[in-house]
């Protein structure tokens, strides 16, 4: 019973790192298109459908950067 608990959590872990790491590559790529928009490298309407996030996001976040 304690080893299937055991396994449990390290399974439970090991899918919240997998996870993490998604989430990581996601926020990395928004980053980039956010700084390629800003830098005049990228067009405003590419990077929001390459961002697979609302216009409204985009420029929201477009500004935080700034």
């Amino acid at each position: 019973m304690c080893r299937g608990i055991i396994e449990l959590q390290e399974m439970s872990r090991a899918e919240g790192k997998a996870e993490g790491r998604v989430e990581g590559k996601a926020e990395g790529t928004l980053l980039t298109l956010l700084q390629l928009v800003r830098d005049g490298l990228l067009d405003l309407s590419v990077g929001i459908e390459r961002s697979g996030i609302s216009e409204d996001e985009f420029k929201i976040r477009l500004e935080q950067l700034a």
